[in-house]
């Protein structure tokens, strides 16, 4: 990285736009392919695009390109909101845990933990969990 560190205020300022930026992409590619055919069909195509930023990366300083690098971030980032949109339409309904609160991220909504605010997983066996506590929300 060449010059001077980005500030904080930098960086938050550039959210914004890139929000937006990843909303549109994500809507072209879900009109373009449709759903995700669950985790392991998203997981390929993370670890897909993920290689492909890997790749720039791998490169030689001189001859990588950063609108490549974002171009690339913004793919896996894209992916991830698509499958997250899908796994919270089916989330919609099913009970939640008393261990977890519902917060407002953006236009949807999540379900955290109340201990440290951390997104809450569901597990395979149909229970929740806090990756950040590792723990248990049932």
């Amino acid at each position: 990285m060449s010059g001077p560190e980005p500030t904080l205020a930098q960086l938050t300022a550039a959210l914004d736009p890139l929000c937006g930026q990843l909303a549109a992409r994500a809507r072209r590619v879900l009109e373009k392919h449709g759903p995700l055919h669950g985790p392991h069909h998203a997981y390929g195509v993370m670890v897909e695009e993920l290689q492909e930023f890997f790749d720039e990366t791998r490169k030689k300083r001189e001859l990588r390109s950063l609108l490549a690098l974002k171009s690339e971030c913004l793919d896996i980032a894209t992916v991830a909101l698509r499958y997250a949109a899908q796994l919270d339409h089916e989330m919609r309904g099913r009970s939640q845990p008393p261990a977890a609160s519902v917060a407002s991220v953006g236009s949807s909504s999540a379900l955290v933990c109340d201990e440290c605010a951390t997104i809450l997983a569901r597990c395979p066996e149909g229970h929740w969990w806090c990756p950040n506590c590792e723990r248990r929300k049932t």
